[in-house]
């Protein structure tokens, strides 16, 4: 296996806390010895008993367990999401589907700040560019966000926070090496290498981190039977934060992510065929962000920029460029110790070069207030949407809950949303020579959620439904061969269920469900049934071993027409800490070698084991 590294990359990303010195609500919000504090939803650090959204947060201790593998296949453990192209081939097309919705309807934060590729057909960020062990934490908001989050946040935001030189050892190495081929493959050996550094230091008003990180991948093949497909990824990155004052903050991120993978193409049919495509991807990732604390509040600065190359090699060439441009000014301001509010601007512009440069820009004001006391939570927003080509749209959030507290620390609530989503059409939808539509009108769509979250000393128990209708919608249209808007509204609807329950110091255990449905609507590939059951266990002080059984029911293929069969995988990671040096692990995927489909005539991945070593100081 050519084994190939190469050299750094800056990378720099900030997550501000706000702390309210002067206001005992706000104060209680930082203490250590309270229960999870949630930012997503409201942009406040909340407890999660405060807030009435269904949010996910994945934390470092649980990020840890999935050491060696992939961003895509954390997010697809949770209830919601479904991450298509996450069993393929690494470098496969990622689609992104909260609740039934696709890349276009789902947001990605780094650190706080937008991020995403104008010239792709959602508009959306890919996924493979991110590696895990850059991540300190995820943060999952589901439903409608568009009141403080803009457009491309319809059913859900995705958060993720980055390591930062400050809270962090002084060096760490992780090194993993194992096996990434498909289900009927009989290739032995090595065919998977993951390797990353990252090197903090703090001083009194000043941190700071360097990053680099490489993938190497030529086990699987794209299509089914075909012959393997290289995947290589770099990603360098530098962080700088300076805090002069308890009340100023300042950071400066900047990174570079450069991937390179095979990919097969199509015969004479249209049907998917072998073939010697390379696709090379270049990002950089610059962010800005600095934050001012005063008696009652706190202003806040966000900008960023990416600009991302494609470069297609194959019988047909074609190369993308693009950029995107954002600016995001709040001002959270505490009126008493039961309302609070942010108020804020933002500025996005998009550029690609999709047949010619094109380009938009969009302007937005939103606001949000949230009331606490007693148990009742109650958060009401609105944004102004300013569009250069499609004008004005105000979308709104409407969020109650409520808590009832008995004894022994169980509390019952009860909790309901009703909001909006204004989503743009890409560039590429209005402009692509050959499936653009520059009539197309912008997305719009309502969601209604409620729910009922009943927590205990050992776990929690969360059920809600959502229903979500869109029009007009997004579609592509089969019998023209364009993007296209629906004749009629479209709905989506669903279950989702998650409990988790701590038996005692070893054992712990949890079950998530989903229930996706539609009318009108477009669920290919996305199952009507999907559950995980997961098994956490302890033996002794430094060992720790997990598994899961997920179960992915049955699905229509991309055709429309076919059935794809329901599956189930078994899952296993085992690690051990060694005292003062590290931690040991071993990965198993798909233990069983189960034989399914994800895409038709495409590869599957089978059982794979990635053993590796992470040593900090």
């Amino acid at each position: 296996m050519n084994f190939r590294v190469s050299f750094l990359l800056l990378g720099l990303a900030m997550r501000v806390s706000f702390a309210q010195e002067s206001n005992s609500v706000i104060d209680s919000l930082n203490t250590q010895n309270l229960e999870e504090v949630v930012v997503i939803d409201s942009r406040f650090p909340l407890k999660r008993s405060q807030s009435g959204r269904m949010v996910e947060k994945i934390d470092g201790e649980t990020l840890q367990k999935f050491q060696g593998l992939d961003l895509a296949e954390v997010l697809r453990t949770r209830a919601g999401i479904d991450i298509l192209g996450s069993r393929s081939q690494l470098g496969q097309n990622l689609t992104t589907s909260i609740r039934g919705g696709r890349n276009d309807q789902v947001l990605f934060l780094v650190d706080g700040v937008r991020i995403n590729d104008p010239s792709r057909i959602g508009t959306d960020f890919d996924l493979n560019f991110l590696p895990l062990d850059a991540i300190a934490s995820i943060e999952i908001l589901k439903g409608a966000a568009g009141t403080l989050y803009g457009s491309s946040a319809a059913t859900g935001v995705i958060n993720i926070t980055t390591k930062k030189g400050r809270n962090q050892p002084f060096f760490t190495w992780n090194s993993s090496l194992g096996t990434l081929t498909a289900q009927e493959s009989q290739k032995n050996g090595i065919s998977a290498v993951e390797n990353s550094v990252r090197l903090n230091h703090a001083l009194k008003k000043m941190d700071f981190s360097t990053f680099y990180s490489q993938r190497y991948a030529d086990g699987m093949s794209a299509v089914a039977g075909g012959e393997a497909d290289l995947f290589a990824r770099q990603n360098f990155g530098f962080n700088l934060g300076y805090n002069p004052s308890d009340s100023y903050r300042l950071r400066f991120t900047a990174n570079h992510d450069d991937m390179r993978n095979q990919y097969d193409g199509f015969d004479v049919n249209f049907a998917p065929a072998d073939a010697d495509n390379l696709l090379l991807s270049k990002l950089w990732r610059a962010a800005l962000q600095q934050n001012y604390q005063y008696t009652k509040g706190e202003i806040q600065l966000d900008v960023g920029y990416q600009t991302t190359q494609r470069d297609f090699q194959s019988d047909f060439p074609v190369a993308y460029e693009s950029n995107n441009l954002t600016l995001d000014l709040s001002n959270r301001f505490v009126i008493n110790e039961k309302l609070y509010s942010i108020m804020g601007y933002f500025f996005q512009q998009t550029v690609a070069n999709i047949e010619a440069t094109e380009r938009s820009q969009q302007n937005d004001l939103y606001l949000n207030m949230v009331y606490s006391d007693k148990g009742l939570n109650f958060s009401l927003g609105g944004r102004w949407n300013n569009h250069d080509v499609y004008g004005t749209a105000l979308t709104y959030n409407i969020n109650p809950s409520y808590n009832f507290r008995f004894a022994e620390k169980r509390t019952l609530k009860i909790f309901a949303s009703v909001g909006s989503g204004f989503n743009t059409p890409s560039l590429y939808q209005l402009y692509d020579p050959y499936s653009g539509n520059d009539a197309l009108e912008p997305e719009e769509s309502q969601t209604q959620e409620a729910g009922i979250s009943y927590s205990f000393p050992k776990g929690s128990v969360t059920t809600a439904y959502f229903k979500r209708k869109e029009n007009p919608t997004l579609i592509y249209d089969f019998e023209t061969f364009r993007y296209a808007n629906s004749i009629e509204s479209v709905y989506y609807s669903g279950l989702e269920m998650r409990y988790n329950i701590k038996l005692n110091s070893k054992w712990q255990w949890g079950l998530n469900y989903t229930l996706t449905k539609a009318k009108g609507g477009d669920l290919r590939r996305i199952p009507k049934h999907a559950y995980r059951l997961y098994l956490d266990f302890s033996p002794a002080k430094r060992w720790n071993i997990s598994t899961s059984l997920s179960r992915t029911g049955t699905r229509m293929a991309a055709d429309a027409m076919t059935e794809l069969a329901a599956y189930s995988l078994l899952d296993l990671r085992l690690q051990y800490q060694v005292p003062k040096l590290g931690l040991l692990f071993v990965n198993a995927t798909n233990v069983l070698n189960a034989d399914y489909i994800e895409f038709l005539n495409y590869s599957s991945r089978g059982r794979n084991f990635m053993v590796g070593f992470r040593y900090a100081f």
